[in-house]
């Protein structure tokens, strides 16, 4: 039995599967991108981000919501009120790179979908908006 019939002899929903699709597509995107972001950031300063895998989920009104994890390490402090400021150009630094790489991958309708999202047939991406 292939996995499309295995999905219609199990009762899957095909919204639902269309929408966990798309929110794994979404994770790898976004895993993909702030990983690339980061890697540039690290090199330039002393700041260290880590970043843990994205998480989309999708409610019962299917929105697709996500969910991120950064860690900031390494800051170098010196007891002084100067540490608030060199947190602030750390988060700085890391939302121009962000806006920066946001800017290439926008559309007048959002932003570009992954790969894997853009084979699949247009009328399935269509229904998702």
């Amino acid at each position: 039995m292939n996995y499309d019939s295995w999905k219609l002899a199990t009762n899957v929903d095909s919204r639902t599967q269309i929408l966990e699709d798309r929110c794994t597509d979404l994770e790898a995107f976004v895993d993909g991108k702030l990983n690339q972001i980061i890697a540039i950031s690290n090199r330039e300063t002393t700041c260290q981000w880590e970043v843990e895998p994205a998480l989309a989920e999708f409610n019962d009104d299917d929105e697709l919501r996500l969910e991120l994890t950064l860690r900031l390490k390494q800051v170098p402090v010196t007891g002084n009120a100067t540490d608030l400021h060199e947190l602030g150009l750390c988060l700085m630094r890391l939302g121009q790179a962000l806006t920066q790489a946001a800017q290439g991958q926008q559309t007048q309708h959002g932003l570009k979908l992954a790969s894997s999202v853009t084979k699949r047939d247009a009328s399935s991406s269509a229904q998702l908006g």
